[in-house]
């Protein structure tokens, strides 16, 4: 049986503007200049991940073929400052993703580029990928131009409710949709139960492979457009998830979007008197997720939720 070969696809430009090299290096190592490469993208950085040294960077982008958001988590594996950024992407495959960004001082200004190596492609994926990367390099660069040289405004540090929730709506209206709801009982009055309910760090405690969570910045917070990040660690990959809130009435009810992926859950909290509330989950996917493995999930994070909020209140 003949082994693959994996191959790699490498693309390179680069731009010289007229300005500091201080500048240039402001803009092109900031995750905001993500959102200079055209399209629904957006870019965050996390300071520390447990167990991992040094920076991540999440971002998101659109998928050429089907449009629907990729959200991949990069490592910063080198960091020259005022000069280099190499930003690593690995899913645990034979695929693995490069960005070179590099600052230097030219007679002309400063000469920003980025190089992209992408490892792990069949050898006729090799010519149409450094193709598409040619193109988006340069609309990337040309991005960082117009800024630097005042032909642009310096992108903003959030998302519009209208771009996040966007990220949250797949292309998958061909797929069947399968629903399934559960429901539990809980020991604490409604607010109690959707401050856990809503906190992305409850996940931290239910979930041995999530290492990280939080709001994703520049999003709005307990209303729709709001954005949370989840970081899971399997066999030492990191892969990120996201959310992102479609309809939020505080206290009662909302709706969440699973970013990239055919997936949605209905959220309510509802009094039972007393001191004790009902929380319904109402998951609706179209990604071929295993219903089993969904109610499984489901039922294992209602479980996780009772005993959260349980220790919660008798502390």
């Amino acid at each position: 049986m003949r082994t693959q070969r994996w191959r790699c696809a490498r693309s390179s430009a680069d731009i010289v503007v007229p300005c500091s090299p201080e500048n240039a290096w402001a803009l092109a190592s900031d995750p905001l200049a993500w959102r200079l490469g055209g399209g629904l993208r957006y870019a965050f950085d996390l300071a520390d991940l447990p167990g991992h040294a040094g920076p991540a960077r999440i971002c998101l982008w659109p998928a050429a073929a089907t449009g629907n958001v990729i959200c991949a988590l990069f490592r910063v594996t080198v960091v020259e400052p005022g000069r280099r950024l190499v930003l690593h992407h690995s899913s645990g495959g034979p695929v693995e993703l490069f960005f070179d960004i590099r600052v230097d001082p030219s007679r002309r200004g400063t000469r920003v580029s980025i190089e992209m190596r992408l490892h792990g492609l069949a050898f006729a994926q090799v010519a149409p990928t450094r193709q598409k990367w040619d193109r988006q390099l340069l609309v990337w660069l040309a991005g960082i131009r117009d800024v630097l040289t005042g032909q642009a405004t310096r992108p903003v540090p959030s998302l519009t409710a209208d771009e996040a929730v966007r990220c949250g709506y797949p292309l998958m209206a061909d797929r069947p949709v399968t629903e399934m709801a559960v429901q539990a009982d809980m020991p604490a009055p409604v607010d109690v139960v959707w401050d856990h309910l809503w906190d992305p760090r409850t996940q931290l405690g239910g979930s041995a492979e999530c290492v990280a969570a939080g709001h994703v910045p520049g999003t709005p917070r307990r209303a729709a457009g709001e954005m949370q990040y989840f970081v899971y660690e399997s066999d030492g990959v990191l892969h990120p998830s996201l959310i992102v809130v479609t309809r939020y009435d505080e206290g009662s009810a909302a709706t969440i979007h699973a970013v990239g992926r055919g997936y949605a859950v209905d959220h309510l909290v509802e009094p039972l008197g007393g001191n004790a509330s009902r929380v319904s989950l109402t998951h609706r996917y179209w990604d071929g997720s295993d219903p089993a493995v969904v109610r499984a999930h489901a039922d294992s994070y209602l479980r996780q939720l009772n005993e959260l909020i349980a220790a919660a209140t008798s502390s």
